[in-house]
C-alpha cells in the first residue's frame, strides 16, 4: 500500500500541465425507515493546473475557468453515457444522478496550483432494478395492490413506473364481528373530528 504523501510530494513541484486526480471512495448511510438502511457510495475527481506567476489574479481566474470547463465536460460525458446506454451493464456509473454533483474551487494548492474538485454519488442505493424479460426470468410479479383508482395514491405512481399490466380482481372486506366493526368505524370518525381542530 502506497503512502499518499509520496505522489503528492512528486506533484508539488512537477505539475506543468492540467492534471486529473481521482479521489478515494467514500460512503454514507441513509435511513428511509427503521427497517431499510441505505448505503450510498461517493466518488470525485480534482482537476488542477499550474500558475507560473504568484499573485496573478487574472491568471488564477483563467485557470479556474479552464479547469471548470474540463470538469464540466467530464460530467457531461458521464451524464450522456448514463442517459444513452440502454443496458445497465454498459453504463459506466449505473446510479449516476446529475443532481448529486457538486464542485468546489480550490487554490492555491501545492505550488501555486489552482483547480476544481467535483464530487458525486458513484453508486446510489437503487431501490429495485427489475428486468423480467432477461435477468430475473419472472413472468409475473405481484406488487400487492395499488389502492383505489378513484383516489390519488403516491404508492400507485411508484409501482406503475416499473411497467407491466395492472390487474384488478376487485376489493373485498371480511367482517368477523359486526359489533367490533361498527365500534371501530365510530371510533375512527370521532378521532377524525378531533384531529381536524
Amino acid at each position: 500500500m502506497m503512502d499518499i504523501n509520496e505522489p503528492l510530494a512528486a506533484l508539488r513541484s512537477n505539475i506543468n500541465y492540467q492534471t486529473l486526480i481521482l479521489t478515494s471512495l467514500s460512503g454514507n448511510f441513509e435511513a428511509s425507515n427503521l427497517d431499510n438502511i441505505l448505503d450510498s457510495m461517493n466518488a470525485g475527481f480534482l482537476i488542477i493546473g499550474h500558475l507560473d506567476q504568484i499573485d496573478d489574479f487574472s491568471g488564477e481566474l483563467l485557470i479556474l475557468a479552464k479547469m471548470k470547463q474540463i470538469g464540466t465536460d467530464i460530467i457531461a460525458r458521464m451524464l450522456h453515457d448514463h442517459m444513452k446506454c440502454e443496458l445497465l451493464t454498459l453504463k459506466a456509473i449505473p446510479g449516476f444522478n446529475i443532481n448529486s454533483v457538486s464542485y468546489e474551487m480550490l487554490g492555491p494548492v501545492f505550488d501555486n496550483d489552482y483547480g476544481v474538485m467535483y464530487s458525486f454519488k458513484l453508486l446510489d442505493c437503487l431501490g429495485l432494478e427489475f428486468d423480467p424479460a432477461t435477468k430475473n426470468k419472472f413472468r409475473y410479479f405481484d406488487f400487492m395492490g395499488i389502492g383505489s383508482p378513484q383516489k390519488p395514491y403516491g404508492v400507485r405512481n411508484f409501482k406503475t413506473q416499473f411497467g407491466g399490466e395492472v390487474v384488478n380482481f376487485g376489493r373485498w372486506q371480511l367482517i368477523n364481528s359486526t359489533l367490533h366493526n361498527k365500534l371501530g368505524l365510530l371510533g375512527y370518525k370521532i378521532l377524525r373530528l378531533f384531529s381536524k381542530k
